[in-house]
């Protein structure tokens, strides 16, 4: 499963070392058709890709919220789904 590191030591400055707890990882969203749109996320697991920041998407639906997170084109981003218990 996904797995997260305690502190983000791969992040950039000024976040290197960071606790992972309590941090912002997703900013600059805005509303456009039911969705937000126009964001930035940054990757927490550890390995690699830490720090990495993408363009991020958001959509709730149906109890779900999916995260769609890409570098370049959107078709060859990646998703992350939560729902509520």
């Amino acid at each position: 499963g996904l797995r997260i590191a305690p502190r983000c030591e791969r992040c950039p400055a000024p976040l290197a070392g960071s606790p992972i707890s309590g941090l912002r990882f997703l900013w600059g969203l805005r509303a456009k058709d039911g969705r937000w749109v126009g964001g930035r996320v940054l990757d927490l697991r550890p390995g690699l890709s830490q720090g990495v920041e993408a363009n991020a998407e958001l959509q709730a639906v149906n109890g779900e919220l999916r995260l769609h997170a890409y570098l370049g084109l959107p078709a060859l981003g990646q998703s992350r789904t939560w729902r509520r218990p």
